[in-house]
């Protein structure tokens, strides 16, 4: 009687095994949890200090919070797990398996960009409850939303790369952090000049910003005239570039040990 040969896995099916895994693992987690509720948790707070129903006030309120919400919860999450695992030794142990490194970073990654649009939904969702108007443009949100998170899955990815443990995660996200709040809010509030603002659109997080904005109804700046390309555009174009540019830094700085 002859054995029974089983079929291996197709790449999908092992990445899908493996994502399964890591969601398992994230929810084991406290710190990790602690820091995937601190988003929708900070947007209540936040909401509860707007008195208005105009959708300037509120869009600058979503498109100036919201990056910087979703990139502490979900990047900071992630690089979490990244050290840990790297001090346990697990990414060795996973490099016996028929596991491809391209698979095993997928694997890694796919889960929280559920994560992350669930997060980004809550924190929208906590801003609707409390006051903010229904969006005007749900594709313009939910594209903002989406550039959000990919931006936040890769930064995650690239600062967990170089810490050197779980507690050397708050201080190696920082750099990723600022960006995300620190360019929509020059590039979306009447802090510098309008041709300066227009530029910053072109920033890091700065045009997923915007989209959020514009997906509320709110018209907070202008693309610069140089372009000449519809500001919506100029939002996805650049958030493109630099998802691509944060692919290339993750890649650069992802460290793989030895096969155990």
């Amino acid at each position: 009687m002859s054995a029974q040969t089983i079929a291996p896995l197709s790449p999908a099916k092992r990445v899908a095994r493996m994502s399964l895994f890591e969601v398992r693992y994230t929810f084991r987690q406290r710190m990790v949890l602690a820091m995937l509720a601190f988003g929708p948790v900070m947007a209540v707070l936040l909401a509860t200090v707007v008195e208005s129903d105009d959708r300037a006030v509120w869009g600058t309120m979503v498109a100036s919070t919201t990056p910087v919400l979703v990139t502490m919860s979900v990047a900071s999450a992630l690089a979490i797990v990244i050290a840990v695992r790297r001090e346990s030794h697990v990414f060795k142990a996973l490099r016996t398996t028929e596991l491809s490194p391209v698979q095993m970073v997928l694997a890694l990654a796919a889960p929280y960009l559920v994560i992350g649009m669930v997060v980004g939904a809550l924190v929208l969702g906590a801003f609707t409850l409390l006051g903010a108007p229904a969006p005007e443009s749900w594709v313009l949100l939910l594209a903002g939303l989406v550039g959000v998170v990919m931006l936040s899955i890769i930064g995650g990815i690239a600062t967990g790369a170089f810490s050197t443990s779980a507690a050397s995660v708050q201080f190696t996200t920082i750099p990723v952090l600022l960006v995300s709040v620190a360019f929509p809010m020059m590039a979306l509030q009447p802090l510098i000049g309008a041709e300066a603002r227009s530029w910053l659109l072109l920033a890091p997080f700065s045009g997923v910003a915007d989209l959020l904005a514009r997906g509320m109804g709110a018209d907070l700046a202008a693309a610069p005239a140089t372009l000449g390309m519809p500001i919506v555009l100029v939002d996805v174009l650049s958030t493109v570039v630099w998802i691509g540019v944060g692919l290339w830094l993750a890649r650069a700085t992802w460290r793989w040990e030895p096969r155990a």
